[in-house]
């Protein structure tokens, strides 16, 4: 096994569990905002529920944060690199989105400033760069 990818998998399990101990899951659902980019652009109505239909997956995968991140570290040690490291951007893509949310509805007035600067979003943004070092560091053998 590749060096970097034991480094990996050892930054996917500290990952994962601070997103655990952190109480991460994603809390946003995007079929709102899907439904209203689809109209805006004009896109198709026939595969506006196939996008849903991937949204609620990716939702649903999401939606266990740590576990998730977890999950792809073990594949990523069972030298399934492709969709553990999928697995990991899922995690480290979902809580950049959490962290925009937040920023947007800040900015927006949906949100008092204090709420950005509590220490929940400070492990958060943590643990959304040790995912993206753990997905980067991935090594996909064989190619």
């Amino acid at each position: 096994m590749h060096r970097r990818n034991i480094i990996a998998i050892i930054l996917g399990f500290l990952t994962g569990l601070l997103l655990i101990l952190i109480g991460y899951t994603n809390p946003l659902d995007y079929a709102g905002y899907i439904i209203l980019i689809w109209n805006i652009l004009a896109l198709p109505n026939q595969y506006l529920p196939i996008a849903l239909l991937v949204n609620s997956v990716l939702q649903w995968l999401a939606s266990f944060g740590g576990l998730t991140v977890i999950i792809g570290a073990i594949l990523v040690g069972c030298k399934i690199e492709r969709i553990g490291r999928w697995l990991i951007g899922l995690g480290a893509g979902m809580s950049m989105m959490t962290l925009l949310w937040r920023i947007v509805s800040i900015l927006i007035g949906l949100a008092p400033l204090g709420s950005f600067l509590n220490g929940f979003n400070g492990l958060l943004g943590v643990t959304l760069v040790l995912a993206i070092i753990t997905e980067e560091l991935i090594v996909i053998e064989g190619i």
